[in-house]
């Protein structure tokens, strides 16, 4: 189903950046090349979103990280245009869900897989799509880490994914 929303106009993204200009370090967005928009709020559900625009994997539930180190001069910007501080950086060991380095960003109401981060910190992985599913494999091995399906709001919900630490 297509989008109906409207870019943003000019004069507001003007309003954004000159609002984030007076952030010195560390601005960066979160969003999905599907159209989410990530806004501030209550955390709904304990889903995983793969998140192919998000620059970081990210949570609002601080209960979810362990090893938690603060960290300062780092916001997020949104899509509602307002930045969020990232309050640190921890990992997240559950069942399903095996994550290092997760941005805790108080308020945030969606957990994040930066597709990005995961890539990048992991150059021994593939990523596929799969038109309803998509998987998150090793390259040395064939071996399948993740996997996530395609909901009806065209969002990737993971259903495990099992990243070591570095």
């Amino acid at each position: 189903m297509a989008s109906t929303a409207s870019p943003p106009a000019a004069s507001e993204l003007d309003s954004y950046l000159t609002e984030m200009e007076s952030v010195n370090d560390g601005v960066v967005s979160a969003g999905n090349g599907k159209g989410v928009r990530i806004l501030p709020g209550r955390i709904v559900d304990s889903t995983w979103l793969f998140d192919s625009c998000a620059t970081n994997h990210m949570t609002g539930d601080l209960n979810l990280l362990t090893g938690m180190v603060p960290v300062s001069n780092k916001v997020v910007g949104t899509g509602s245009g307002k930045g969020m501080q990232v309050h640190g950086t921890g990992s997240v060991l559950t069942e399903a869900v095996v994550l290092p380095d997760v941005w805790y960003v108080p308020g945030l109401a969606a957990r994040l897989v930066s597709v990005t981060q995961l890539t990048n910190d992991n150059p021994n992985l593939f990523i596929r799509m799969l038109g309803t599913a998509c998987l998150v494999t090793k390259i040395s091995d064939g071996s399948v880490i993740g996997s996530a399906h395609l909901r009806s709001d065209n969002k990737y919900e993971v259903d495990f994914l099992r990243i070591q630490q570095n």
